[in-house]
């Protein structure tokens, strides 16, 4: 028992009041009550926490439902990659005749073009139109701006930095959360799901 309250009194208050939502063993739920009781928090404050912290769990969860696998994107990501850069190159072969720098321009703007605005306007490039997701805007859920579209694309530059952000618990990269926009499945999971 006193294993347990040194380890709560080494926490903040609320992560002790986080911890309080939980299924806490007895001993656990006297101990953590004493602690907090020792710091001034009524038990009111507790059992508001206890029922708002399941509600958040469950809505968490929920947007879990909607965003974007990051296996998904990834694989919208190559196909966007793989298949801009194959196109470009047939596209513009008939350049190749009149210069080799012409052709190689031409298939690398095409193909940057195509990578920054790719998400605008209708949200989704090839790759996320075969994988059915769409990038929106966190806070009106609208379709992805040409200016989003650009702004989240431009840190392709940083893939790497980049991509670790979508382990964050919205699955945003660097360039959502520069762009305000989150990447969502396009058609809502069945309710079974």
């Amino acid at each position: 028992m006193n294993h347990l309250r040194e380890y709560y009194e080494r926490q903040d208050t609320e992560e002790l009041l986080e911890l309080s939502a939980r299924g806490l063993t007895e001993e656990a739920q006297v101990v953590l009550a004493q602690v907090l009781k020792s710091r001034g928090v009524a038990p009111a404050a507790v059992e508001k926490v206890q029922e708002r912290v399941p509600q958040r769990h469950a809505h968490e969860r929920q947007l879990n439902k909607l965003l974007g696998e990051p296996s998904a994107r990834l694989v919208a990501f190559l196909i966007d990659t793989v298949g801009c850069s194959i196109l470009a190159f047939v596209l513009f072969f008939p350049l190749r005749s009149i210069s080799e720098e012409a052709h190689q321009f031409a298939v690398v703007l095409a193909w940057w073009l195509y990578m920054l605005f790719r998400a605008a306007p209708t949200g989704q490039g090839f790759g996320k139109k075969v994988l059915n997701l769409r990038v929106v805007g966190v806070e009106t859920g609208q379709k992805c701006s040409w200016f989003q579209s650009f702004w989240r694309n431009l840190t392709h530059f940083f893939f790497i930095v980049d991509a670790v952000f979508l382990l964050s618990n919205r699955r945003m990269r660097l360039g959502d959360m520069i762009a305000s926009t989150v990447v969502v499945k396009s058609s809502p999971p069945s309710q079974n799901a």
